[in-house]
């Protein structure tokens, strides 16, 4: 409806016609008629038998008009499905009586309404909320709520909540690996000075992988504070602390870093080794001297060796066959086996049976075996290929003859061969590459 249109609409229709909508689409034709809509609109909200009193919240937020404060409290009070509604209301009037109401909405039983109210109380910039989101982050059982707590006091930049930061970085509860993420992202963000130990000790922690660039990010931001303590970590036995310590010095790491990272250019890793150069190299361009060796011949063939098989074979325990970690081997023997199969296949067409019996078998191959290979790579689970091509020999066999049951058994057999080279290599890699 243009715009112009909405001014004939009586309150009720607006709210009607925008309820139904379940946008913002009144909104601006409400905030002009403020008088005449408001007690509507707040009678609504107090009619706990409304079917969308969240929309009334919602819309009673953006009015901007400090007499809807009162009865937004008393929705946030109930602890209700209004609440969360209600706490986003406040957030956007921004009105100091708020404040008290949403630090007690912290212990609300609803999720959504302690996640909300932590945001909210960020809004406003008050320091006396920094106690009751440290609670929040190191006790809540939500481990989303206790993100939104160490996101919240990022945005309060309270040096104050730096103890309950880093204490965060030790916790076992559920999902803790996206608390951790949180809670060195919200160190970063109040930038104050810390000892940096229990970030670098974190990057070791296990299950943490997804979050080891961001972790390292967080650290390198900070290390200007604690140098020491990242230079520390390069000695760490942990591979995972190693490699992160090195990425980390890269920004802002000085000559103190140089020696240790000189060392570390013959670490076991190929990880430590590759951003112990890279970091050399940016403290280098920092005006810093540094006499980085060439590398030889030898190292630079085995750290393009351990990349490819990282990169390009199957690691033992993920059984994978994914899009990014096909086997060589097993991608040409399988390759091989198809086309000399294809080749039998003309071979029976062409001089021993029927062109539709033996195509059949040909085209029930093909596609049982790349439906294995899909399966595959959505499974990670390699042998499924292996089980498609069997069923494709017994189809073959019955239509097209024994000739190309032997060659589609051979491609298994192939291919079976293959999974075991692959594995092999993979453990000549582990003991060459040092991981």
């Amino acid at each position: 409806m243009p715009e112009e249109d909405r001014s004939g609409l009586t309150i009720d229709e607006l709210i009607g016609e925008a309820m139904a909508r379940s946008d913002d689409w009144a909104i601006p034709e409400l905030k002009r008629r403020r008088g005449e809509a408001l007690p509507g609109l707040i009678d609504l909200l107090n009619d706990k038998t409304f079917p969308k009193r969240w929309w009334v919240a919602h819309a009673l937020g953006l009015m901007g008009d400090p007499a809807v404060v009162p009865p937004l409290l008393a929705a946030l009070a109930e602890d209700s499905e209004i609440s969360p509604w209600a706490v986003w209301a406040l957030a956007d009037l921004r009105d100091p009586r708020a404040v008290a109401p949403l630090t007690a909405a912290l212990a609300s039983k609803s999720v959504e309404t302690r996640e909300r109210a932590a945001q909210a109380l960020a809004v406003f910039g008050n320091s006396g909320s920094v106690e009751p989101l440290c609670g929040l982050l190191l006790r809540d059982p939500s481990w989303y709520v206790r993100c939104k707590a160490a996101d919240a006091l990022a945005m309060l930049k309270a040096a104050a909540a730096v103890p309950a930061l880093t204490k965060a970085l030790e916790t076992d509860m559920e999902d803790w690996e996206n608390v951790v993420d949180s809670a060195a992202s919200a160190l970063a963000d109040i930038d104050a000075p810390l000892s940096l130990k229990p970030l670098v000790a974190a990057l070791g922690r296990p299950r943490l992988q997804g979050s080891h660039d961001s972790l390292v990010f967080s650290i390198a931001r900070l290390c200007r504070h604690d140098q020491a303590s990242v230079v520390a970590g390069l000695e760490s036995p942990s591979e995972e602390v190693r490699w992160g310590a090195a990425e980390a010095l890269a920004a802002s790491g000085d000559a103190a870093a140089v020696p240790p990272l000189l060392e570390h250019l013959k670490d076991p890793s190929r990880h430590v080794r590759g951003a112990a150069r890279d970091t050399l190299k940016a403290i280098a361009k920092r005006g810093v001297k540094v006499e980085l060796p060439r590398r030889s011949f030898q190292e630079a063939a085995r750290d393009a060796a351990c990349f490819l098989m990282g990169n390009y074979f199957i690691a033992p325990g993920t059984e994978g066959f994914s899009a990014y970690r096909t086997g060589i081997f097993v991608h040409i023997l399988f390759s091989i086996s198809v086309c000399m199969g294809a080749l039998i296949l003309a071979t029976e067409v062409l001089f021993r049976s029927p062109a539709f019996g033996a195509s059949a078998g040909g085209v029930a191959v093909f596609l049982l075996w790349g439906a294995g290979v899909w399966l595959g790579v959505l499974s990670h689970y390699n042998p499924l290929i292996t089980l498609a091509a069997i069923v494709g020999t017994v189809l073959l066999s019955k239509t097209a003859g024994g000739t190309v049951g032997l060659g589609a058994l051979a491609g298994i057999v192939g291919h079976a061969v293959s999974f075991g080279l692959v594995r092999l290599l993979h453990l000549a890699r582990s003991r060459c590459c040092g991981e």
